[in-house]
């Protein structure tokens, strides 16, 4: 009888925490979101125009291909190459709609501090 009861009371308290944790996350999410959502209406700035309206490579299926097999081909920015797959496929979604980059970047940006909070609460890091 002793067990069953601290067994359920065990049970109650992981609920009660996993709701605590969801909501925190849902905040976190939602805090982000809200820093983050001017950028929604803005335009392409700096560097955008070199690596997006400039770099031929994100429009056309060959330019996949150069991204990963020819760095150095008609391009004079850095290379990175996951970056400028997900350009390319951000490309082929939206074309150059700007709010749908944003939309990603906003996404990322909300990935992030979930997994940064999530790597300081298992760090036991005060105040996470």
């Amino acid at each position: 009888m002793f067990a069953t009861s601290n067994t359920k009371e065990c049970a109650l308290l992981k609920h009660v925490e996993n709701r605590k944790l969801l909501l925190q996350a849902m905040c976190l999410l939602g805090l982000t979101v809200l820093i983050y959502s001017p950028a929604l209406q803005g335009g392409f700035v700096f560097d955008d125009i070199g690596h997006l309206r400039d770099d031929r490579r994100i429009r056309t299926f060959a330019g996949l291909i150069k991204i990963w097999l020819y760095p150095q081909q008609d391009y004079q920015h850095q290379w990175y190459p996951l970056t400028s797959t997900t350009f390319w496929l951000m490309h082929r979604l939206w074309g150059f709609h700007t709010l749908g980059f944003h939309l990603v970047n906003v996404c990322f940006h909300a990935c992030n501090a979930l997994l940064l909070w999530r790597l300081l609460k298992q760090l036991n890091v005060p105040g996470s």
